[in-house]
């Protein structure tokens, strides 16, 4: 499959890679939309430390295509909206419902391949289901922590995605 892979600061490509496989609570989503918003930009830009190479893409939604031996609340084509973030459920903030603190906090297009290829594996637990009324391309996932919203950076710049190799970024003022 196609992804965009940012391999260290500064170089992002689209390059092909293996498709995914979903773990036993895990699911398979055909990548309908993905936002690329501040956080995408950070780590291109090597101002955020995940480890490089990564698949960015913290904020994509699509279409259920695989699903894992244990899953069973979520099915073969259902829409979805993924949460990104990864949490323990084992530290003391996790404990206390303040998941937003974890201490081990990770995030799908961060710390583990994102939205920002054809196909994306995400934890069920994780997956929202979108409304059928809601039309394809309105389910884009948006950052609510964002002043701006989903795929705006700072200072409302866009950067432009396309997995048959365009990528546009404009540049900082």
């Amino acid at each position: 499959m196609r992804a965009a892979l940012i391999k260290q600061s500064h170089e992002v490509s689209v390059v092909s890679v293996e498709d995914p496989t979903p773990g036993p609570r895990e699911v398979v989503v055909d990548v309908a939309a993905c936002g690329i918003c501040g956080t995408d930009l950070h780590i291109l830009e090597g101002e955020f430390a995940p480890s490089l190479p990564i698949v960015p893409g913290h904020e994509f939604a699509g279409v259920v295509v695989a699903t894992g031996t244990d899953v069973t609340e979520l099915a073969e084509g259902q829409r979805v909206a993924v949460d990104p973030s990864l949490y323990c459920s084992e530290c003391h903030y996790c404990r206390l419902g303040r998941g937003n603190l974890c201490e081990r906090w990770n995030a799908i297009g961060v710390s583990m391949p994102g939205g920002a290829a054809e196909f994306a594996v995400a934890p069920v637990a994780n997956c929202r289901n979108v409304p059928p009324g809601l039309t394809r391309g309105r389910d884009r996932p948006q950052d609510p922590g964002h002043p701006l919203g989903g795929g705006r950076s700072r200072a409302g710049r866009r950067a432009h995605l396309r997995l048959d190799g365009d990528l546009s970024c404009p540049q900082h003022s």
